[in-house]
């Protein structure tokens, strides 16, 4: 019921966003940098050159105008003005990422802006866009979507985008080893486990699963493995399967994460990798018989547990749900 509720919620911003997309009317009004709304004692400045952009103070105008490649010192010399909803919906990918990097703290406009990159990244080639990983983490570091107090719909278009920015860098991680490295580069990873928590903390499933989905494929290449291990994707993977035993798919992506992360002789995945572990596999095993519990508990044995305790109960739970067998005193894998 809970998940049917998130989605019908995201509809109804893809929906609003394909048909009647406010007017963006918040870039000409409050500051293009900390997003400061007007009020009293507030004097704004404007970009002396093409007069639209509005900042609450010098220091903003000075951070707005310099900030990377995506500063207003790059759209004010294109002539590019404010975006509108039409722009950014006909834009191509390096426009689309202009405008998030500059008005990032609008969710309005990065929703917008992330929907367009949905839909140019089903071309393989729109992956390889540099820029892309750095803008998909900036925006999760941004917002997480799921601020305290704030009114029901912005906080719906967060999370929409913080689901939007996951699966964005879920593909460009599969997408070759241009894309992945530049996705590593990007400080993703630790952004991807931050949106995680977060998610797992608000019980939204969707964004949860949509995360570790994320750190899946990037934990799929061996760099990418132990940057994800580095920052804590097993421990987070044993959460998110204890927080929600009866759900299936992120019962399933976090067994797929697991068999990425769980490498043998490996002292971290010894000590995350604990009896109560092996009941949450083995649990995800007996209520979903798809999930590849088996490969996390096979690369386990193979881990060789120092804890004798861990290690026979290893054996017997692998054992008994016949994903080895005894014969002749040696342990024999059965085939899937």
């Amino acid at each position: 019921m809970e998940n049917m509720h998130e989605e019908e919620a995201d509809n109804q911003v893809r929906s609003w966003a394909a048909s009647s997309w406010p007017d963006f009317s918040q870039l000409s009004d409050n500051c293009a940098t900390c997003g400061l709304e007007p009020g009293d004692g507030v004097r704004f400045l404007t970009c002396a050159s093409c007069l639209t952009p509005r900042y609450c103070s010098k220091q903003c105008q000075a951070d707005g105008w310099k900030q990377s490649k995506h500063g207003h010192k790059f759209s004010c010399a294109a002539k590019l003005g404010l975006p509108t909803p039409a722009t950014v919906a006909q834009a191509p990918m390096s426009a689309v990422l202009q405008v998030l990097k500059e008005y990032r703290w609008s969710a309005e406009v990065r929703v917008a802006c992330l929907l367009r990159v949905d839909a140019l990244a089903a071309d393989q080639s729109a992956l390889q866009t540099p820029g892309l990983a750095e803008a998909m983490a900036a925006a999760l570091s941004y917002d997480c979507g799921h601020g305290a107090g704030r009114p029901d719909w912005q906080r719906r278009c967060g999370m929409l985008a913080s689901r939007l920015c996951c699966e964005a860098l879920g593909k460009m991680a599969a997408a070759g080893p241009v894309a992945f490295g530049r996705v590593l580069g990007a400080g993703a990873v630790p952004a991807l486990v931050k949106t995680a928590t977060a998610c797992l903390g608000h019980r939204d499933r969707a964004a949860l699963h949509t995360a570790l989905a994320g750190l899946s494929n990037v934990s799929m290449e061996d760099d990418g493995e132990e940057c994800v291990r580095a920052e804590g994707g097993m421990q987070l993977a044993k959460r998110a399967m204890a927080a929600f035993p009866r759900n299936s798919q992120i019962q399933s992506v976090c067994c797929a994460l697991l068999r990425n992360l769980v490498a043998p002789d490996d002292a971290l995945v010894i000590e995350v990798m604990d009896a109560d572990a092996i009941d949450l596999v083995a649990n995800a095993y007996r209520a979903f018989p798809r999930v590849c519990a088996g490969d996390v508990l096979r690369n386990l044995l193979l881990a060789r547990p120092k804890d004798e305790a861990v290690a026979a109960k290893c054996l017997s739970v692998c054992v008994q749900l016949g994903f080895v067998r005894v014969c002749d005193g040696k342990l024999e894998a059965v085939p899937a």
